[in-house]
């Protein structure tokens, strides 16, 4: 054997070796992921979050066997119960084992990471953290409805960096049986999702709710002219006033409603009942239970 192939062959055995030891370091860390050592957990954790969406993906994959499972039956054994936590934590989304989507918390990594793949931010702002259970509704059915949605998911997957931040704390209010019986549920408040530039700055902004369909629809509607109108972004902002304005006088005359018999929004921060019927269908079932529990609503 010449010092060439000599050469070669120990290259090759050193790039083997090392391939092999990083296959069973990510082993052992996905295993650690969901180990009783807090410790362990904790370190695991931080590794895969430094992986970003390779390392959900990852996590992910572990633990298909066990997803498939959870959503066939229910059935929160003691290991699904570390597992979907862990998937929780990697991704900083409750219940993400459905979504499969990574988020950053920190604007400014978001922000490296778009610049660097050419992406715009989807960056929700919400009372309460996305991570946990009891955020505010909105985004309890964002969860439910449009992250656990595959199209969605897989689409903003490739075409988003996603980002989340807690304005402040949700809400809560706990009713007590007085038999040891409690239910704990979040009352009012809203969220927004903002669409910006790989800069930070805002292209646009989804207020609210939305049905899957006119959500994917505003993301690529968005997504495609991102990139056309980044030099001059007020552009896009007035196209797209005059593209909703009119959408929504289309709308309006479909059910008799005139533009005049619209009430002129408060100039002031409204309280909680007085806002209320902005939002006609979150008001049927947050109005009775704000109300029982406002001062200013009581009778004289």
């Amino acid at each position: 054997m010449n010092i060439r192939t000599c050469s070669i062959f120990l290259l090759s055995l050193f790039i083997f070796c090392n391939a092999a030891f990083a296959v069973t370091d990510t082993n052992e860390i996905l295993k650690n992921a969901v180990s009783t050592d807090e410790a362990a957990t904790d370190a695991a954790i931080k590794s895969l979050r430094e992986m970003r969406q390779d390392g959900l993906n990852a996590l992910l994959a572990k633990y298909q066997n066990e997803i498939d499972h959870y959503k066939k039956t229910g059935e929160r054994s003691a290991e699904w119960q570390r597992i979907a936590r862990a998937i929780d934590r990697v991704a900083m989304q409750k219940d993400a084992y459905a979504s499969g989507l990574y988020w950053y918390t920190d604007l400014n990594e978001a922000k490296t990471y778009a610049q660097k793949s050419n992406k715009p931010i989807l960056s929700l702002r919400l009372l309460g953290q996305l991570s946990e259970e009891y955020s505010c509704a909105n985004s309890r059915f964002f969860r439910s409805i449009l992250y656990s949605n595959s199209k969605i998911a897989s689409y903003l997957r490739e075409n988003y960096v996603l980002h989340w931040k807690s304005v402040r704390p949700a809400p809560k209010v706990t009713i007590d049986f007085g038999d040891g019986r409690k239910i704990v549920r979040t009352i009012t408040g809203n969220s927004i999702h903002y669409i910006l530039n790989s800069e930070g700055k805002i292209i646009d902004a989804l207020p609210g709710l939305y049905s899957p369909n006119e959500f994917i629809v505003y993301l690529a509607r968005v997504n495609s002219l991102q990139n056309r109108f980044s030099p001059n972004i007020r552009s896009y902002q007035t196209n797209q006033l005059d593209w909703l304005t009119r959408k929504w006088n289309a709308d309006s005359m479909k059910i008799g409603l005139k533009t005049e018999d619209l009430e002129t929004p408060a100039s002031a921060k409204p309280t909680a009942l007085e806002a209320a019927p902005r939002a006609v269908t979150k008001s049927v079932v947050e109005s009775p239970l704000v109300r029982s529990i406002t001062i200013e609503a009581e009778a004289p």
